[in-house]
């Protein structure tokens, strides 16, 4: 049976600060590659064990076979905040949205007028943060390589602000949207 090549991306806990917003990161430290001779999945647990082991706060172990693709990642330290993302992903930028920043439309919700946004450094990725931000800051826009979160900050929004919804046909860069008022990232 032939070796098996995976890549091993670790991971360290970082703290991000963007004007008046903070949120924790998890920041690139290494790429490794290792081999293994079995069946990929097997080889994909056993890293993931010895990588407990190592001084990593997040590992994400990827193997390209022939007809697949594995790629499987584990918390070893959490950021003990909310998982913004479903996996994780490489930031490109983050976005602010303020009460000021709304405007309201003839149908009842809210527009976004502008989105403050902070271009973010190579090696930033983000998979669960706690983030801490002033009262009027409604959204934070997380712009990775794999799309767009929408992240509403505090359970006790103002009612006024409940009915922002989403608008289609916007072009990942429009500083114009619409966003759901539901309290989980879309």
């Amino acid at each position: 049976m032939s070796s098996i090549v995976f890549k091993v991306l670790r991971f360290k806990l970082d703290n991000l600060t963007l004007g008046d917003i903070s949120l924790t990161v998890y920041k690139l430290i290494e790429i490794v590659e290792k081999s293994y001779q079995g069946d990929p999945a097997d080889g994909v647990a056993r890293l993931l064990e010895e990588e407990k082991r190592g001084k990593s706060d997040y590992v994400l172990v990827e193997c390209s076979t022939c007809s697949a693709k594995i790629s499987i990642g584990e918390s070893i330290r959490r950021s003990s905040g909310s998982i913004v993302f479903p996996r994780i992903t490489k930031l490109k930028r983050v976005g602010v949205v303020k009460t000021s920043d709304l405007e309201a439309t003839d149908q009842g919700y809210y527009k976004i007028r502008n989105i403050s946004w902070f271009n973010i450094n190579d090696g930033i990725y983000i998979y669960d943060s706690l983030i801490s931000a002033p009262q009027d800051t409604l959204f934070i826009v997380l712009d990775t390589e794999d799309g767009r979160r929408y992240v509403k900050l505090y359970s006790s929004i103002p009612q006024e602000f409940s009915r922002i919804q989403p608008q289609q046909g916007l072009s990942s860069d429009s500083s114009e949207s619409l966003l759901s008022g539901d309290s989980t990232p879309s």
